[in-house]
């Protein structure tokens, strides 16, 4: 008699080793698109304003992980930037397009993360940066199932135009 192997499965049910299925439960990508100035930026403003990033949770106070934060330029960009996200509306703080970056000690402990982003990749007029493989951790205000971000230059960009940039944020949901 020959003995027959257990069959593995992954978390989907499917054998491993067949076609994988990738199921999204649990995986999130929230969007916002700030307007902008077609002015001169200098390393340090805000490059539109605070921005929203709304379904970062499950429920009010959920956590997850960041995964990835991306900007997605409608003119060809190459400039570094951090993207400041808060687990809590930084309320205390006003942040004005192409102005200073200014935070509150109100709202320091409000940080969630801090995402700098690079790498850029440019296609037909149109530019995409990416930072990935994050793994940071959060958790959201016990009100509130979205998470808050500003977009700060660390370099001296031109924006195209007033509506060239979309910020996006990929989350795994706890």
């Amino acid at each position: 008699m020959v003995a027959k192997s257990p069959t593995v499965q992954n978390d989907t049910g499917s054998p491993i080793g067949a076609t994988p299925v990738w199921n999204a439960a649990g995986m999130t990508v929230a969007t916002a698109a700030p307007a902008v100035s077609t002015s001169p930026y200098a390393s340090g403003d805000v490059i539109g304003a605070k921005m929203t990033f709304a379904g970062m949770a499950r429920d009010v106070g959920g956590s997850g992980l960041v995964q990835m934060a991306s900007i997605s330029a409608k003119s060809t960009q190459t400039f570094a930037a951090e993207l400041w996200l808060f687990h809590t509306d930084p309320a205390a703080s006003t942040f004005t397009d192409n102005a200073a970056f200014t935070l509150a000690a109100d709202d320091f402990d409000k940080v969630a993360a801090v995402v700098p982003i690079t790498d850029w990749y440019a296609a037909n007029g149109r530019s995409y940066a990416q930072a990935a493989q994050l793994a940071m951790p959060y958790k959201l205000a016990d009100s509130s199932t979205a998470m808050f971000g500003v977009l700060v230059a660390r370099a001296t960009p031109t924006l195209g135009s007033t509506s060239d940039i979309k910020v996006a944020v990929k989350g795994l949901l706890d």
